[in-house]
């Protein structure tokens, strides 16, 4: 776990499943005591065997809301767990900021790339990346990625959604 600016961006979990290694032979010594911090003050996704499935339920003021928990950062779905992520504008997103989506297991067919209240272009590089390693990307507005991934993930389809948070003072009409 490392702590990125406000956001507390958690991948153990996620490697060890795409690994396949328990999450005890990833931990030792400080990161087991952030995560057992982190699970004290936030909700892990994918721990509970309850747990059914990754849903984007909304945003607000500086949040969006994923299986209940609002997350003050964007976030970075999957289908059965999300994780935290750092980006918070479009000119944040790096091909190393979206490092985890290609070794997800099993492998991602498309991610919903959301990048605030209004459309933008996302750098060629950035499409490229993901086309060469057989992940399609659709960019469009936060609610409607988080909307078709909701959709997409419950049909079973394997997608991800990576969510900029939308700023509330971004006008939708320019």
């Amino acid at each position: 776990a490392e702590y990125m600016g406000g956001c507390q961006f958690i991948m153990l979990r996620l490697l060890s499943s795409a690994r396949g290694n328990s999450m005890s032979a990833l931990l030792s010594g400080r990161a087991a005591t952030l995560l057992s911090h982190q699970r004290r003050h936030y909700q892990v996704s994918g721990e509970d065997t309850s747990y059914k499935g990754t849903t984007v339920e909304g945003y607000g003021p500086g949040y969006l809301e994923v299986n209940g928990v609002q997350n003050y950062c964007g976030v970075v779905a999957f289908p059965n767990t999300y994780v935290l992520w750092k980006p918070r504008t479009i000119q944040e997103i790096t091909i190393e900021s979206l490092a985890l989506i290609p070794v997800y297991n099993p492998p991602i067919e498309v991610l919903f790339l959301g990048v605030g209240k209004k459309n933008q272009l996302v750098p060629p590089e950035i499409h490229q990346y993901l086309l060469d390693r057989g992940i399609g990307l659709e960019v469009m507005d936060t609610v409607n990625a988080g909307a078709t991934f909701n959709l997409l993930s419950a049909e079973g389809r394997l997608v991800a959604a990576a969510l900029l948070l939308p700023d509330p003072n971004e006008d939708t009409d320019s």
